[in-house]
């Protein structure tokens, strides 16, 4: 649901952004290809066994998943450290390879194994970052586990079919589309600057639309 707000601001206590957001002007743009680029496989050491299995995680018990998770089972042959990494792909669109849209740095962790055998990985990819590409469809998790800087295995799972509306990590997002100075006394002094925004409603919620305008210095 989207609703549009006209805030009015005092000039001395100016305003704009609330609710934070993963999207941006680009996130539903879904014509960009991604070029994808295979792995090699350059160490042995482990190898996935092709077991793996999709969920939602809803976290804060909203109904909307904040993550979307993958459990990959990998047979390690050689003990040791292994470095797993990861992203989420639609077609040819890569999704995210974020875990939360609060980090900056890409999904990877290390896994320290102190002897061979069965090992079950889970990855979880960012409910935001999924929300706001807008697309929908059967996901593809395209996972790496490697050592020593090496790769030792790749491979891709496909998942369900999955609706982007599923998911998202916080309750409402907000745009600005448009600002503007009002004079109330009529004395050609703006006493307020309106500024008009769209809020997207995800699940019902309270909130509070609270922020500060910032003026920048000219050139």
């Amino acid at each position: 649901m989207i609703k549009k707000i006209s805030i009015l601001l005092s000039l001395v206590l100016l305003a704009v952004p609330i609710m934070a957001t993963a999207c941006n002007d680009n996130s539903t743009d879904n014509s960009a290809v991604t070029l994808t680029v295979t792995p090699v496989p350059q160490v042995e050491g482990a190898a996935f066994t092709g077991n793996y299995s999709f969920y939602g995680i809803d976290s804060d018990g909203d109904g909307i998943y904040n993550s979307l998770a993958i459990d990959a089972e990998v047979n390690v042959s050689i003990a040791g450290d292994y470095f797993v990494t990861g992203s989420l792909k639609s077609d040819n669109t890569t999704i995210t390879d974020m875990s939360s849209y609060r980090l900056t740095m890409p999904l990877s962790f290390f896994l320290s194994v102190s002897e061979p055998g069965l090992e079950t990985i889970t990855l979880t990819f960012s409910g935001e970052y999924i929300y706001c590409r807008g697309i929908d469809g059967i996901y593809t998790a395209v996972l790496v586990i490697g050592r020593n800087g090496s790769v030792a295995d790749y491979q891709s799972f496909d998942g369900p079919f999955y609706n982007h509306n599923e998911f998202g990590e916080i309750p409402a997002g907000m745009e600005v589309i448009a600002d503007y100075g009002e004079d109330i006394d009529g004395n050609g002094l703006f006493d307020y600057l309106t500024a008009e925004v769209d809020v997207t409603v995800r699940r019902a919620t309270d909130c509070i639309l609270v922020g500060i305008y910032i003026v920048k210095k000219a050139k």
